[in-house]
């Protein structure tokens, strides 16, 4: 499978419903606009896109956040390594949106053969 490298999108050109978590004070984006964004910018001989960031993302007004979320239907999928930076829980401005950005791949139609995977268990 070809995969392609997109430019990063800064958050600011995503328009998605941002908040910044009340306990936390870090910067989060609504994970369904995310999905939004990525689901109609898939390149037309993409597969799917699935996009990387920095920043947390939450789900609904009642979460605290989410790590990802991915549509097979849409082929698209986002994943959030913000609860894993680690000055996460000991930096609390780091929520300017300016420096933020959301980097994406997509995978080529052409080649849709996925690499099999053989796990084995250490005895």
């Amino acid at each position: 499978m070809t995969v392609v490298y997109l430019d990063e999108i800064p958050v600011t050109k995503v328009n998605c419903k941002q908040r910044f978590h009340p306990d936390t004070g870090k910067l989060q984006l609504l994970v369904t606009d995310v999905m939004q964004y990525l689901k109609t910018n898939l390149p037309a001989d993409g597969y799917c896109i699935i996009g990387l960031t920095w920043v947390d993302l939450y789900p609904g007004e009642d979460w605290n956040f989410v790590l990802g979320e991915s549509s097979c239907e849409d082929g698209c999928a986002v994943v959030s390594f913000g609860h894993f930076e680690p000055q996460f829980h000991h930096n609390r401005h780091l929520n300017d949106t300016t420096g933020q950005n959301i980097a994406g791949g997509h995978c080529d139609k052409a080649d849709r053969t996925v690499p099999q995977v053989l796990l084995e268990e250490n005895e």
